[in-house]
Parts: C-alpha cells; sequence; structure tokens
C-alpha cells in the first residue's frame, strides 16, 4: 500500500496479528488439518441486478488473519464451555469411514496418483499436496471427491473433535451465517 496511507501502530498490530496467523496456520497443518482447495466464486451484477461477470476468488494473508482469529476463537470458546461442564453445541466432524477412504484411493490410482497412505491423516495431507500440484480443474474434481469420502461435519453435545481441522474442542461462536446452535453458543457464554 501507500506509505503514509495507514497510521504506523495499526500496520505494526496488522503485521503482528498476520504473523500469527500465520504461526496457528502451520500448527493447524503440523496437526494434521487437511486442506482442500476450493474455488469460491463471486457475481458481479450489473446496475439491474443481474449477473455480468463471475469472478474467482482468492485465498490471500488477509483471508488468512481472518480464517484463522475466528477458528482460534472458536476453538477457545468450545474448550471453556467444556472446562465449565455446559453442554455445549459442538461443531463435530468424524474422521472418514474407511471404506470411503479406500474408494477414493481407487479414484486416486485410476487417475494416476499413488495413494498410500490414505487412511491415515498425514498421508492424507501428504496425498492433498500432491493434489495441488494438478491443474486446477483436477485439483477441484480431486478435492471435491475426497471431500465427498469424509462424513458431514455436524452439531452435536457429544464433543467428537473435528477430523478436517484437527481440533479437539470446536464449535461455532464466530460463524459468519447466525444458525440457532451458533445462537446457543453466545447464550451459553453470556449465561457462564
Amino acid at each position: 500500500d501507500e506509505p503514509g496511507k495507514w497510521p504506523d501502530d495499526l500496520r505494526a498490530v496488522l503485521h503482528q496479528v498476520g504473523a500469527l496467523a500465520q504461526q496457528l496456520r502451520a500448527a493447524r497443518v503440523k496437526a494434521g488439518a487437511l486442506n482442500l482447495y476450493s474455488v469460491e466464486r463471486r457475481f458481479v451484477l450489473d446496475v439491474e441486478g443481474n449477473p455480468i461477470e463471475v469472478q474467482g476468488e482468492t485465498t490471500d494473508a488477509s483471508h488468512q488473519l481472518i480464517e484463522e482469529c475466528m477458528l482460534l476463537a472458536n476453538r477457545a470458546v468450545a474448550a471453556w464451555l467444556d472446562q465449565r461442564g455446559l453442554p455445549c453445541p459442538y461443531r463435530v466432524h468424524a474422521p472418514p469411514e474407511p471404506e470411503r477412504l479406500r474408494q477414493f484411493a481407487a479414484l486416486l490410482e485410476t487417475y494416476g496418483i499413488q495413494a498410500d497412505g490414505v487412511e491415515d491423516r498425514f498421508g492424507l495431507q501428504r496425498i492433498l499436496a500432491r493434489i495441488d500440484q494438478e491443474p486446477p480443474a483436477a485439483r477441484l474434481v480431486l478435492n471435491t471427491l475426497c471431500l465427498r469420502a469424509f462424513t458431514k461435519a455436524v452439531y452435536q453435545i457429544e464433543n467428537l473433535g473435528h477430523y478436517a481441522l484437527a481440533f479437539s474442542h470446536y464449535c461455532h461462536f464466530t460463524s459468519p451465517i447466525r444458525r440457532y446452535p451458533d445462537l446457543l453458543v453466545h447464550r451459553l457464554v453470556k449465561q457462564a
């Protein structure tokens, strides 16, 4: 950005939080978090509200800063409520079923990607890193097939952790879409 456009203290804080966000991201990956490739789309509308262009959104350092801070808040609130014995509506993601992972491995092998270790979290990380080397369309298809091998994340009171994020505690406290379970988390925090 232009020199002097933003106050130095604000720039310093953003740089510190940005560095912390990258450390949090690296720690998640080291713990076994799975980062799937996806492309967010944004529609550009004309003055009458008709779509005139579709643009691909990128995940840059600013997006990662926001994402990591949100994930950290969600983890902290879930762990905090758990420590107090409150029945938090956790956002849980169970590990994938081995048979579905074997089917995904067979598809990878057909495509020409070695699928050894697909049933292991860190093996799956290595496979996803290998998929990242493919052209964008192939990456999108292969990541979608991987995602379909997983169970869906759900809300429930029993904490099973979040497999894809590699978190033992996770809830939706910062969710930009206010679902009822998210509101329950806010009420529990106020109550506690």
